[in-house]
């Protein structure tokens, strides 16, 4: 795993109240490979996370969300928690960063409830994704195909309807990916 992402910046979004289990357990894998990590958030200073159905630790923000641009970054990582991704949705910066990425074609990997951060750019129609029961109804008005089981692989992006341990190599995997990313017509 070593060097496998060697300089490639790779954005965690979060905002206060993301699921901090699946942010600790991304960041301490991704870092073992060399990549370039910041934490992108709506918050000044530190964000919040959510641990175990209470509030968690504290981290530090690396970028403010409103000075992030896309273009920055190789990757984009979206870890969930229901009461961060309800502050990202009601964010333009987080529709401008998502736009960027499907635009762009770069890899994604969103897991959880920050699956429904997907449908704010308007890009999931005939996408495949794996979603969980409380986001269904979202992606499916955005034109997603929803598919059985924990991961889903389609083109760029990732997803992933709950968040389990196990996923930590097929996110790097993904990450790692150095083709470019069609969607077939």
């Amino acid at each position: 795993m070593d060097n496998l992402l060697s300089g490639k910046k790779i954005c965690i979004l979060v905002a206060s109240g993301f699921a901090e289990d699946a942010f600790t357990q991304i960041q301490k894998t991704l870092n073992k490979t060399g990549a370039v990590l910041k934490t992108v958030a709506p918050e000044n200073g530190l964000v919040h996370g959510w641990l175990d159905n209470a509030w968690g630790h504290y981290f530090p923000v690396d970028i403010h969300l409103a000075e992030a641009m896309g273009s920055d970054f190789d990757r984009l990582i979206l870890p969930g928690g229901a009461r961060g991704v309800e502050k990202l949705k009601g964010n333009l910066h987080t529709r401008r960063i998502l736009r960027h990425f499907f635009e762009a074609q770069k890899p994604v990997a969103a897991i959880g409830e920050a699956v429904e951060l997907l449908a704010l750019c308007d890009r999931l129609a005939g996408m495949e994704i794996s979603a969980s029961a409380a986001q269904l109804q979202t992606v499916k008005d955005a034109g997603a195909v929803i598919c059985d089981g924990g991961a889903t692989i389609d083109s760029h992006l990732l997803t992933f309807s709950h968040f389990a341990s196990e996923g930590l190599e097929t996110i790097i995997q993904h990450m790692a990916e150095e083709r470019v990313f069609q969607r077939a017509a």
